[in-house]
């Protein structure tokens, strides 16, 4: 396998545009000034290129990713069609990187990448994704990391639903230096429940 890649300077103004608003956007959201070592945002022109960089065969629908705090990557735009399975629009496209950046920003915040369920909920929230999955009928998977972008979008909106955008913050702080075996301590400690399927399916059936 190669591992060596040449990274070069791209003069994208629209890309450069979404980037900004994206920044903007989660400093206020996070209330966290990060101004500076912000990530940086590196476009890959093919999916033979994805594979190398993340070691391995990649399904078509991967179109984004990051790298902790240091970098998010995106698929060249203009290669939607050939190299993945999406067709994005312009919009779309600012939302993948308003996602990936909001992985970022949790990183920072957290130090950590999981829970997954929460960090992907978290960033499907935050980018407005929600319309890109049906709302499920019944939650039974995305703690096991089943069914994990269409469960996990709708738990979360649960949780601002219900709790609202100051508790969700607190137990994205609360989670720093958190191990894993601890983080449903914490979510019974900000919210009040079990972080378990029968609670959430209860929220779930009050919902409108």
């Amino acid at each position: 396998m190669n591992n060596i890649f040449k990274i070069t300077q791209l003069s994208d103004d629209t890309l450069q545009q979404y980037y900004n608003d994206a920044i903007t956007d989660l400093r206020k959201f996070f209330g966290k000034e990060w101004l500076n070592n912000t990530p940086i945002l590196c476009v890959v022109d093919d999916r033979k290129t994805i594979d190398s960089l993340k070691g391995q065969e990649t399904p078509r629908w991967i179109v984004g990713w990051g790298w902790s705090t240091h970098a998010i990557f995106i698929l060249n735009p203009k290669n939607f069609v050939n190299e993945s399975s999406y067709n994005y629009t312009s919009e779309d496209i600012k939302k993948l990187i308003k996602h990936e950046l909001c992985h970022t920003f949790y990183s920072l915040i957290t130090q950590k990448n999981g829970p997954r369920w929460f960090t992907e909920g978290l960033a499907l929230n935050v980018a407005e994704q929600l319309t890109n999955y049906k709302k499920p009928t019944q939650f039974k998977g995305f703690l096991n990391g089943e069914n994990l972008y269409q469960e996990s979008a709708y738990a979360v909106k649960l949780l601002f639903d219900n709790f609202g955008k100051e508790k969700v913050l607190e137990f994205t702080n609360s989670l720093r230096g958190v191990y894993d075996s601890a983080v449903s301590n914490k979510f019974a400690e900000v919210f009040g429940f079990e972080l378990n399927y029968i609670s959430f399916n209860s929220l779930l059936a009050n919902s409108k």
